[in-house]
């Protein structure tokens, strides 16, 4: 449009139009009184007002949840991204081992494509890098210790001996924490039988990630290694092929192993996995207020994933034994999934570790008789044959896991006597009759159980409960025949005088407790020490044992 048709033509157009007003208002009421009445004839005008307020709302709705689904998406991969187990580096500045060739990395080496894994693509790392690149190199150089340290003038044989016995003989628990790997060494003497639950890995946050406490003590394995290249040298490779490494989630083993170099890798010799079928859906019969006293359970129902850990077992040249334990949830309840053990074990059947021992729960037959329920000792495990699951032909031998002890409870609980938290970093007390919640199993005679119709008595309770205040798990042991009770994992029992001044001098600290009879407000009290039938799940029941373990220490009965 040329600058002369705008100013003599359309301009004052524009201008005699701005200036009538009412012209303009006649103008728009004529046109929106028209489209009304059409679409009045077309359709009534409360659904064409409902029309017009709702369907944009919906694409605005829409629209915003697929952008939050987007954004949650993303959130999702970023977490997993920064709390997931970073690789090793491609190169490394330095060999630890003398005269080794350590700097090549895990990836560019040779070995199967099982322990494969991608580059980090962390900003953080690339950052990192940036700044690295910028500074000046430090040289690094090694000085001879032969000749000041006593320690080398002993024959090798002597060191290796003490190496042996510093480093090896381990129970190594490998766990997830944010952003890496994490190890504990096992504080229990025999931790692979299945009757035993290991407390010393089991604070949790709630997406399953470790939170270490102060108990059991940090071995700090490496410790030793890092205090000299010659120490290093000389026991690293020990570290592997000396001890074993325990898994309890197949994530876990499929991360563990792709970190380590792979002369490393292929030193190790022992492995243990806890397995337990467990489908990650909250059980029902806890209250979702109960819920935070159970102990962590992993979910391990995967075949797909099992058979991906004994592919990676499978790619390691040493191992040399492989022991499969049910995880403690899973030794007495896990017969209920049978259909994950016939294909659990037949994935199983591939492994070539030449040791390779399998502990599965079985059922027995009859049940155990209680006291005064002898009318009620029916095969209420023998429902039908456990030679169903097993495959046709094994090459591992299988130890059957009988019915040894009852249900799992959440119960009521009171401490029965001071003591002392180990897991917390600065020492604390737990005042005797405090009251919590307590996860308890009771365990049968195993005298009795070889003699079925006969009468079959307890011979001991275990409880486990949690410290809130360091999250750490404290178990507890109750001895029926002697009626004593005992602290035997996560803390030590504090005499009476110790913990009294203990809480005078540091009174601030601990808040008051509730009366002693409001302490009792809302729980039921058994009155029978026969447990196993109509199990508790709500933490409102409080057993035979606690129940006079507190009357006693209120005052309300005597002691022994």
């Amino acid at each position: 449009m040329t600058p002369g048709r705008y100013y003599y033509i359309i301009a004052p157009v524009h201008r005699w139009w701005r200036r009538r007003k009412l012209l303009r208002s006649i103008f728009w009421g004529t046109v929106v009184g028209i489209t009304w009445l059409i679409l009045f004839v077309a359709e009534s005008p409360a659904k064409v007002v409902k029309w017009l307020m709702e369907y944009p709302m919906e694409r605005v709705r829409k629209q915003k949840e697929r952008v939050k689904r987007e954004k949650a998406d993303e959130r999702a991969a970023n977490l997993v991204a920064r709390d997931g187990v970073k690789p090793l580096p491609r190169v490394r500045n330095r060999g630890l081992t003398l005269g080794s060739t350590e700097s090549q990395s895990p990836l560019q080496a040779s070995g199967p494509d099982v322990f494969e894994v991608s580059p980090e693509k962390s900003r953080r790392r690339r950052k990192r890098a940036m700044v690295q690149e910028g500074m000046k190199e430090i040289s690094q150089r090694t000085i001879e210790q032969t000749g000041t340290s006593a320690l080398f003038n002993l024959p090798y044989e002597v060191r290796d001996l003490i190496w042996t016995y510093a480093v090896g003989g381990h129970d190594i628990h490998i766990v997830r924490r944010r952003g890496r790997l994490g190890n504990v060494y096992c504080a229990a003497e025999h931790p692979l039988p299945p009757d035993f639950r290991d407390l010393c890995c089991l604070s949790r946050d709630q997406e399953g990630y470790y939170l270490p406490t102060a108990w059991p003590r940090d071995l700090k394995p490496l410790g030793l290694a890092l205090t000299c290249r010659q120490i290093y040298s000389e026991t690293i490779d020990k570290l592997y092929a000396l001890n074993t490494f325990s898994f309890d989630r197949y994530g876990v083993l499929e991360d563990f192993f792709p970190t380590l170099l792979p002369h490393r890798r292929d030193l190790v010799a022992s492995v243990n996995f806890s397995w337990n079928f467990n489908t990650g859906v909250p059980d029902p019969r806890f209250s979702s207020s109960t819920r935070f006293c159970q102990l962590y359970q992993p979910n391990n129902n995967s075949i797909e994933a099992w058979a991906s850990c004994i592919t990676i077992l499978n790619a390691l040249p040493g191992l040399r034994s492989l022991t499969v334990t049910p995880a403690f949830a899973a030794a007495a309840t896990a017969y209920r999934h049978s259909r994950y053990i016939n294909p659990f074990l037949e994935v199983l059947n591939s492994s070539t570790a030449e040791n390779l021992h399998v502990t599965i729960p079985w059922k027995v037959t009859p049940l155990p008789v209680f006291p005064g329920l002898q009318s009620l000792a029916v095969p209420y495990l023998a429902l039908e044959s456990m030679d169903s699951v097993l495959p046709k032909t094994s090459r591992f031998t299988i130890e059957r896991k009988g019915f040894t002890r009852g249900q799992l409870e959440l119960l009521a609980f009171f401490i029965p006597f001071h003591i002392q938290c180990l897991h917390c970093r600065t020492y604390t007390i737990i005042r005797k009759s405090t009251k919590t919640f307590a996860e308890s199993v009771t365990y049968f005679d195993k005298a009795c159980l070889s003699r079925p119709g006969q009468p079959c008595f307890s011979s001991k309770s275990t409880y486990w409960t949690f410290h809130t205040h360091c999250r750490g798990w404290i178990e507890f042991q109750y001895d029926w025949r002697d009626e004593e009770w005992s602290v035997t994992q996560g803390a030590r029992e504090v005499i009476d005088e110790e913990a009294e001044a203990h809480l005078l001098e540091y009174s601030e600290r601990y808040p008051k407790q509730e009366n002693r009879h409001e302490r009792l407000y809302g729980l039921n009290l058994r009155d029978t020490a026969v447990r196993g039938w109509g199990e508790s799940f709500t933490g409102k029941v409080l057993d035979v044992p606690t129940k006079e373990r507190y009357y006693m220490n209120m005052g309300w009965r005597p002691g022994k």
